[in-house]
């Protein structure tokens, strides 16, 4: 009795599957490497506008003698208020993206060993 040989996957198939695994992950590495970019984007503007905003509320009231009043210490403590929730608004949608993405990158690993295992097994269809 001769021992059994395991399937082998036909190389056309696994070269596809491959193929579209690559691409895939290559997908989605552009698309995180786009949502660092926005989001850094996203913090620089945040804090330029923080500063501006910071500057023409400091030069408005140092103009009027009432750099250390109330209106102004309270003025900013607003500003920075808001700029600390936007800043944790963005980083919580940052993350969000980010697991996402590493999401679908383990869907597609799963999906590519899946699918070499199918093939491997002669089960698999070739234009999956």
């Amino acid at each position: 009795m001769a021992a059994a040989t395991p399937p082998t996957v036909n190389p056309t198939i696994l070269n596809a599957l491959m193929l579209k695994w690559k691409r895939d992950r290559a997908n989605l590495d552009d698309q995180q490497n786009r949502q660092r970019i926005n989001y850094n984007n996203a913090l620089d503007k945040m804090k330029r506008t923080y500063q501006d905003t910071n500057l023409k509320n400091t030069e408005g009231f140092s103009d009027r003698g009432m750099l250390h009043s109330g209106a102004a210490l309270a003025s900013g403590a607003k500003l920075r208020g808001e700029y600390n929730r936007q800043q944790g608004e963005a980083a919580t949608q940052q993350n969000l993206n980010l697991a996402t993405i590493a999401r679908r990158r383990l869907e597609t690993d799963q999906e590519y060993n899946i699918n070499k295992t199918l093939a491997a097994l002669g089960l698999s269809n070739p234009t999956a």
